[in-house]
Formats: structure tokens, C-alpha cells, sequence
């Protein structure tokens, strides 16, 4: 679905796209990939997820699995994504593409002292057959939407043996820290 200017501002404010724009442009060396970062304009792009598109989400979060070797259980998806899709309480959910998705975005919020306040963490990022500019064109929009629901920071984690995600979010501004994650089911 392409989204007209006059929905913009139910998805996202005109002044975060805009913004979004201006970046991708400051980052493009030529004219060639200027034209293809405005063919994959965020005002077209993306959009919000809401609780009517579970189902086309859950594909795309099987072929996020498979892609990190992680296991895909369905109904702990389903569980987990419900509430991200009702509100923004727990953070918010992105898809990317015109009429059908390729793609999506889960951040979730949490809050630090050592940060100041709400941060974000990138917790999925995919787009199916990436490589193509839409993950670099959509990054930018993303940034400001968490910016805008007020976080400080944004994190995220990669597996060790993705060097090609990494070098991805370090030309999008993310740096490698010396932090270790650490974690423990309950």
C-alpha cells in the first residue's frame, strides 16, 4: 500500500520524514544512489504495524529466524508481537514495503540511569533479499520515530559471526561497545 501525503501524519509526522530524507541525501555520493534513495522514499516505505498485520508479519519473522539461526515458534511470536501491535506502550513495530512487506522492525523501550531516561533497542531488523537500499533508506526514519516517543539511545545486539549486519549499523551510526550481553531465562 502507498501511503498518501495526507496519511502521513497518522503514521508518521512530516517533519521525521523530512528529516529521514535529508539524512539518506547527506549520506549519497552520487546522483545514481541519490535516485535510488529517493525511489525508496520512508513516506512510501514504511509504515506502522498494527494489530491487523500479525499475519503478514509472522513470514517475515520465520525468515528473520532462519536467516540468525535462531528457532521459530510461532505462538511465542504471536504472543510477543500482540502487544506491540495494540500500542506504543511497549514500543513499536515497523513494516517496510509498498503494496506487500518485505520487511520489519521491532523496537522495543526500557529506561536507564546510565542513559538518562527511555531507550530504544533495535530488538529485529529484517528485510527479505536485503542488499537492495531498503533497510539503509528506512534506517534514518526509524532513528527519528524512537527520537520522537522520547528515547536517548538506541541498542542493539548482533550475532558475532554477522560482521555484514555490523558494518551495516556502524554506516547508520551505531558503534561497537566493550559492554557484554548477558542473559537468563525466567
Amino acid at each position: 500500500m502507498t501511503i498518501s501525503a495526507e496519511a502521513l501524519p497518522d503514521l508518521l509526522p512530516a517533519d521525521l520524514v523530512d528529516q529521514a530524507i535529508r539524512t539518506v541525501a547527506d549520506h549519497v555520493a552520487d546522483a545514481e544512489a541519490l535516485a535510488h534513495a529517493v525511489v525508496h522514499d520512508p513516506r512510501r516505505l514504511m509504515r506502522r504495524a498494527g494489530p491487523g498485520d500479525l499475519e503478514a508479519l509472522l513470514p517475515l519473522v520465520r525468515g528473520y529466524c532462519e536467516a540468525d539461526a535462531h528457532v521459530y515458534d510461532e505462538e511465542k511470536v504471536r504472543r510477543a508481537m500482540a502487544p506491540l501491535l495494540e500500542d506504543d506502550a511497549l514500543g513499536q513495530v515497523w513494516l517496510l514495503g509498498d503494496a506487500e512487506p518485505i520487511g520489519y522492525c521491532v523496537v522495543t523501550w526500557g529506561h536507564s540511569i546510565e542513559s538518562g531516561g527511555r531507550e530504544a533497542l533495535l530488538d529485529e531488523f529484517f528485510v527479505r533479499d536485503g542488499g537492495q537500499g531498503t533497510g539503509g533508506a528506512a534506517m534514518p526514519a526509524i532513528l527519528a520515530a524512537a527520537r520522537e516517543a522520547g528515547a536517548v539511545r538506541m541498542f542493539l545486539e548482533t550475532e558475532t559471526a554477522n560482521e555484514r549486519a555490523r558494518a551495516f549499523y556502524v554506516r547508520h551510526g551505531f558503534a561497537v561497545e566493550d559492554s557484554i550481553w548477558m542473559s537468563i531465562d525466567l
